[in-house]
């Protein structure tokens, strides 16, 4: 029991808790800045091709954003509209409605 107390008493333990190279918060926790070698080459495809109305980055990614959300919307609408379209008649209801007179 003694030589337990007698180790945990020499050793100081203070010195590890602090970094050798204190950062700031901010420093810290300050999110990646991307850089333009690792922008996206469809991002850079969309700047170079939207005429000079997108200038930065962040501006194509929000058209690229707004295409994707308008092109699911359009499909859904598309979708839910053949879905609800009721199917013709078949030809026999179609004969007997009209009349054998008018049948081909």
């Amino acid at each position: 029991m003694k030589s337990n107390e007698n180790d945990n008493a020499g050793v100081d333990l203070s010195g590890m808790i602090k970094s050798p190279n204190p950062k700031s918060q901010k420093e810290q926790y300050a999110p990646n800045q991307a850089t333009p070698s690792t922008n996206l080459k469809f991002i850079r495809l969309v700047m170079n091709h939207s005429g000079g109305l997108l200038k930065d980055e962040k501006q194509s990614e929000s058209a690229i954003l707004g295409f994707v959300i308008l092109a699911i919307l359009f499909s859904l609408i598309s979708i839910l509209n053949t879905v609800r379209t009721p199917s013709p008649p078949p030809p026999e209801q179609i004969i007997q409605i009209a009349g054998p007179g008018l049948s081909p």
